[in-house]
């Protein structure tokens, strides 16, 4: 989950696939199922590709279930399977189809939590898990969120602390509250920053840009000599694509993608993608790059 946090897709794929191996030699472990479950679940969630994230649901939700609904393994498969159901309804909001199943599986994702809303009492992560479930699965207010943010900063978990004031600065802005949009973004940088997680800051600095907040970046200085293709290549990059996912996106072969990530590594002073794409962040070198193909 570290590799795919910071967008290293080959990384987190090659890991991805050991975990499988071993657990087909461990069958009838149900953690271990379930770790392969949310494991298998985040990698195309990720990079978006919502319609095998969402098979996947599927299977997990026509699995048996556990005899205690509450293990920390199982929610984490539970919060993938929300969050593919809020990015599936978020891509395509006006789709009946998509608004009906989505509600449907969010329903039976409730259902498999039945009682858990009604104890008190519950260790430290599982709460935390399940406040988080409420905010994706319910109406994501800001308070929701900011009771998600709250249950994260306590246990120490900075990624996911990040993720909720990411989606807590998404509703301020919703209703018009740019200082705490503003305020819930910088603190979610930072920590995206610090940890490397080049998606996350990618997609942090992609809404403060639509909210026309991004004066929070650092303001861009030189351009390290990179050519307008180069910047393409980065952009993907940046984003935690593979190098036969930059191919198929800017319609050139996985040789010349090669090329130049190694001359854009050689050319920012970094020695992996991930150091690159949070460099690319912090100078803003993402904010004027072209989208469209061009020479060089």
């Amino acid at each position: 989950m570290i590799a795919l946090r910071r967008g290293d897709q080959d990384r987190f794929a090659d890991l991805a696939g050991r975990l499988e191996d071993f657990a087909n030699r461990h069958p009838g472990s149900p953690e271990i199922a379930r770790t392969v479950g949310y494991v298998a679940i985040s990698g195309p969630l990720e990079r978006g590709d919502l319609d095998l994230a969402d098979q996947l649901v599927g299977n997990f939700l026509a699995a048996p279930p556990d005899d205690w609904p509450l293990s920390p393994d199982r929610l984490w498969v539970v919060l993938a399977a929300a969050r593919t159901q809020r990015a599936r309804l978020a891509t395509q909001p006006r789709n009946r189809q998509v608004v009906a199943e989505v509600a449907a599986r969010l329903q039976a994702l409730r259902s498999l939590l039945a009682g858990a809303f009604g104890i008190s009492v519950l260790p430290a992560l599982p709460a935390a898990q399940l406040v988080t479930f409420q905010a994706l699965a319910g109406k994501g207010s800001l308070k929701e969120w900011d009771a998600a943010a709250a249950a994260w900063r306590d246990l120490g978990h900075r990624y996911e602390l990040a993720s909720a004031l990411t989606a807590g600065a998404a509703v301020a802005l919703a209703v018009s509250s740019r200082s705490s949009a503003r305020l819930r973004l910088r603190e979610a940088r930072m920590i995206a920053a610090d940890l490397r997680a080049a998606p996350l800051l990618s997609r942090i600095d992609d809404l403060a840009v639509r909210a026309r907040l991004d004066e929070q970046r650092e303001p861009a200085g030189a351009d390290f000599g990179l050519t307008r293709r180069e910047l393409q290549v980065l952009r993907v990059l940046a984003k935690g694509h593979s190098n036969a996912s930059i191919a198929v996106e800017l319609f050139i072969s996985t040789n010349t993608v090669a090329s130049h990530v190694q001359r854009i590594l050689t050319k920012l002073g970094v020695g992996t993608r991930t150091e690159a794409a949070a460099l690319a962040h912090r100078h803003a070198l993402l904010a004027n790059t072209p989208n469209s193909p061009g020479k060089n």
